[in-house]
């Protein structure tokens, strides 16, 4: 990584770092470039700006929706950024049904990312109802 993109990348993050709550679940991202010439490519800011974000909140950048991505050509290199949830509570995916579910729709499991079980309570209970036989 280039020296120059690890210093946005961490200036982003210092900045959005300490600004929440943010809850593990969807992150929406307003991302404004002001480029000062054509030689940097604007979606290789997305990447830096995610990155930056990804850091700064502690969310896996799996959550992130960019709403609007827009540039212009300008004087200074800037990135105006816009971040926010809508969530109240911490989110996963349930690996067999693939469905966005609260945590507390998943057992505890303290060696799983967040401390719950990779399965929601209702896949448990069917894959094990169905091991059992009933």
């Amino acid at each position: 990584m280039y020296a120059k993109t690890r210093q946005a990348r961490d200036q982003i993050s210092d900045l959005v770092k300490d600004s929440g709550p943010w809850f593990h679940a969807k992150v929406w991202l307003n991302i404004h470039v002001t480029l000062p010439h054509r030689k940097i490519d604007p979606i290789n800011v997305i990447d830096v700006v995610a990155d930056g974000v990804k850091l700064g909140i502690n969310i896996d950048d799996n959550w992130f929706a960019i709403e609007k991505l827009d540039w212009s050509m300008g004087q200074e290199g800037l990135v105006d950024i816009e971040i926010w949830q809508e969530a109240d509570q911490d989110y996963r995916v349930c690996t067999d049904c693939k469905e966005i579910r609260p945590l507390t729709e998943f057992t505890v499991n303290k060696r799983g990312p967040l401390g719950r079980a990779y399965l929601c309570k209702f896949c448990r209970r069917e894959r094990y109802s169905k091991r059992s036989g009933n």
